[in-house]
């Protein structure tokens, strides 16, 4: 049984492409995906994907801005939706309006659909007009419980958020964002940075951080960190490698050379596909200091490629993924003292080092873009109402 879809996404991006390859290619589903921005809007966000995998399936990027854009989008969408006769429809999140407007069409003309949200936000809206907000919030989910044919999110903390926020419990599907590691590695860059070639070259041990250069990634508890880890021993051969633009760019900068790592600190700014995924392969530690971060598919790659990640409590996958001192380490965003220690003790003991990696290899290589094709094709043979 081959089941046709038709998909409303928010932004390109390589884990995206990977998913619906994977789709595609099960020989279970006929998709069209239409992103409905060509990067991500939001205003912690930086991504301008230019590299993407090759895709196999049918695609096209809205484009439009301001009113008349966003009309335009929604005129798009719910076109297609109603000319396709499709079989379901997968919808990313539930805020963005062509994404709310094709979640109340589909519940009016009874189209099954699915919602894709990382995780729902429990806590009550602040500032002006809070209760409002939180009427038209929880409206928004109620009907989006009611009318959709599942409720899909990312692991344990998706799960119990879903829950809480009323969704029955027959509804949700754990599907996590997962990438294709065999991507990742086959990845060969136009152009490497001539100091993480050196870097490679010496056997220098390399402790990487990827994320947008905003206070809640981090990376000031990671710096803060790397500035113990020098007072404590010095003569150890490690650098930093720090992938990632944004708003607090020149003030990491500044921060690092304040704390006095900056000469082990080497910031490539946001890099595309290939470099991300060559700097990543070669890469000795990922660290993954978030405050706060619904997800994280950073830890997944970091995984999946049988490297250390030690990530913070206040992200997702590592809450799901991370089994403490097995697989990866845990810490609180608020211990930098202790994120040092854990440096040390794998930069200083590479048996621990190489069997907390094989182990990390071990427990991910599961979460694959083809176990959530087979998430979703298993609900839907159970469900015979919905083809």
């Amino acid at each position: 049984m081959k089941y046709n879809l038709i998909s409303i996404d928010l932004e390109p991006a390589p884990y995206k492409v990977d998913l619906w390859n994977a789709f595609i290619n099960s020989g279970r589903f006929n998709v069209d995906v239409y992103f409905t921005n060509a990067k991500d809007i939001s205003k912690d966000a930086g991504h301008n994907y230019q590299e993407l995998p090759d895709a196999f399936f049918v695609y096209i990027v809205l484009a439009g801005r301001g009113l008349i854009g966003v009309l335009k989008k929604i005129s798009s969408v719910l076109n297609a939706i109603h000319i396709s006769k499709c079989d379901g429809v997968f919808i990313s999140g539930y805020v963005d309006a062509p994404q709310l407007a094709s979640i109340i069409y589909c519940g009016l003309f009874r189209i099954p659909f699915f919602v894709h949200s990382d995780v729902f936000n429990t806590l009550n809206p602040s500032g002006s007009l809070a209760l409002f907000k939180k009427w038209i919030r929880d409206s928004i989910r109620i009907y989006v419980f009611r009318h959709a044919s599942a409720v899909l999110v990312c692991g344990k903390l998706g799960i119990s958020s879903a829950m809480k926020a009323g969704c029955p419990a027959e509804k949700i599907i754990d599907f996590p964002y997962v990438i294709d590691v065999k991507r990742i590695m086959g990845a060969v860059p136009e152009q490497i940075p001539e100091i993480a070639t050196l870097d490679v070259a010496d056997n220098k041990k390399i402790i990487y951080f990827s994320g947008r250069m905003i206070a809640r990634k981090g990376l000031a508890i990671f710096l803060e960190a790397a500035s113990l880890l020098i007072a404590k021993n010095n003569s150890l051969d490690w650098i930093i490698w720090i992938e990632g633009d944004g708003p607090q760019f020149m003030a990491m900068q500044n921060l690092a050379r304040k704390l006095g790592v900056s000469e082990r600190c080497r910031f490539f700014g946001f890099v595309q596909m290939h470099l991300h995924s060559w700097l990543i392969s070669h890469s000795t530690i990922v660290v993954v200091p978030s405050i706060k971060d619904p997800w994280g598919i950073i830890v997944d790659e970091g995984m999946q490629l049988g490297k250390v990640v030690i990530a913070s409590t206040g992200v997702g996958s590592a809450i799901d993924r991370i089994q403490d001192l097995i697989n990866g380490v845990l810490f609180e965003p608020s211990n930098p003292p202790f994120l040092a220690a854990q440096l040390m003790k794998f930069l200083v003991n590479p048996g621990l080092l190489a069997s907390v990696g094989r182990q990390a290899k071990d427990d991910s290589s599961f979460y694959i873009p083809e176990r959530n094709v087979n998430a979703l094709y298993d609900f839907l043979l159970a469900s015979p109402n919905q083809k």
